[in-house]
């Protein structure tokens, strides 16, 4: 419809046609005094045709106005929202699109272990360390990378076993010391507590996405509770903003435990 009217030019155009035939046909009834007035002879407006015409154009530019009309109301409610909406999903799209997302693999650990170590301090595992928890767990390292091949975010994401959890409630668990026996090593994903032992993004599009892809994680092994350390503000911030709680009550912020 916007095409076929894609200014208020036609309707314009239409409404001096109205305009003028409106008068002519005003004229044409009323010719006899109209023409007693001016002193001149209408009578030639009274022919059957000439009003016809007039009627004719009448028609014709009142249905292209009234075209007109419903054009501009189709395209207002239905055609800009919904060019809208596809806006919006080409940009998701086309942001989605710029990253990638894959499990990591051991040649990865060392640029993983420095964005950890830049980020979260002392808190943050040993690219050593990482390398003998991913022996662990396989499908525990997650990255994404931009276009050109660039590690821009991770997470890490580990199975908890009961004496695991046992140790988080504690208080006593830290992922760069923890034994192997609080980690599960079984492919028994479904149902059990896990544990959040990284998650960073270079900038917001990276955070949102990386933060997006943990939560579908999560969701796909539908755990009975998931635990995290605060390491940065930012993080702290993310749990919080996760509905995260400390899992001591009396212990809260950056390098505690926390539970959803």
């Amino acid at each position: 419809m916007r095409k076929l009217f894609p200014s208020g030019d036609i309707a314009r155009y239409a409404g001096i046609f109205v305009g003028l035939a409106s008068a002519s046909l005003a004229v044409a009834l009323n010719r006899a005094a109209i023409g007693q007035l001016a002193g001149i002879d209408l009578s030639i407006l009274g022919d059957r045709l000439f009003i016809g015409t007039i009627i004719g154009v009448l028609a014709l530019a009142g249905s292209t106005i009234v075209l007109w009309i419903v054009g501009q109301i189709f395209h207002n409610t239905i055609i800009f929202p919904a060019q809208a909406v596809v806006k919006k999903l080409n940009r998701i799209i086309s942001r989605v699109d710029s990253f990638t997302l894959e499990l990591c693999t051991e040649a990865d650990l060392d640029e993983v272990s420095k964005l950890a170590s830049e980020s979260f301090g002392p808190l943050a595992a040993s690219a050593d360390r990482n390398r003998y928890l991913l022996s662990i767990d396989e499908r525990s390292y997650w990255k994404l990378s931009n276009k050109a091949k660039r590690i821009v975010g991770f997470y890490c994401l580990f199975r908890l076993t009961a004496a695991g959890t046992r140790a988080i409630k504690r208080g006593e668990f830290e992922i760069t010391t923890c034994p192997n026996e609080y980690l599960r090593k079984d492919q028994k994903y479904y149902y059990k507590d896990i544990y959040i032992a990284g998650i960073f993004g270079n900038g917001k599009k990276a955070q949102g996405m990386i933060w997006g892809a943990l939560n579908q994680r999560a969701v796909e092994l539908r755990p009975t509770s998931i635990f995290a350390r605060a390491a940065s503000e930012d993080g702290l911030r993310l749990l919080e903003q996760h509905g995260f709680l400390p899992v001591n009550s009396k212990k809260s912020g950056i390098g505690e435990l926390y539970r959803r």
